[in-house]
């Protein structure tokens, strides 16, 4: 029994001798909230700076006599754009005509030349 007793007593001094393993730069809590952060800043931040880009890119293509789709589904021609205003008047029809906000602009309607047109009216009989 006594061989026992010592042996757990040996193991007990030698556990407390042992110094604690020093934690290593990757194990840190700190390192966590640089990471968080860089994969926030790629997932969000990123792709909202892209669809901006290509946001200002579409309201610098609202120009005169373009064709527009509003975000609330009225199909247009800009009329008026102002660069200093924030307003774009559309004509719906002949006796209509809307002033919208230049971000209620969802897309231009790309302009159909004669050549694709005619193409498109020649090949099929």
């Amino acid at each position: 029994m006594s061989n026992w007793l010592e042996t757990l007593l040996l193991l007990a001094e030698d556990a407390a001798a042992k110094k604690p393993p020093e934690t290593s730069w990757m194990n840190s809590p700190l390192t966590l909230v640089p990471l968080v952060a860089l994969a926030f800043y790629v997932c969000f931040i990123m792709p909202n700076r892209a669809e901006r880009k290509k946001r200002e890119k579409l309201m610098d293509a609202t120009r005169k006599n373009a064709r527009i789709v509003t975000r609330g589904g009225i199909i247009g021609t800009v009329v008026e754009n102002a660069a200093d205003s924030n307003e774009i008047t559309i004509r719906v029809n002949d006796s209509t005509r809307i002033k919208i906000v230049k971000s209620a602009v969802d897309y231009v309607i790309p302009e159909k030349s004669e050549e694709s047109s005619g193409s498109k009216s020649s090949g099929s009989k």
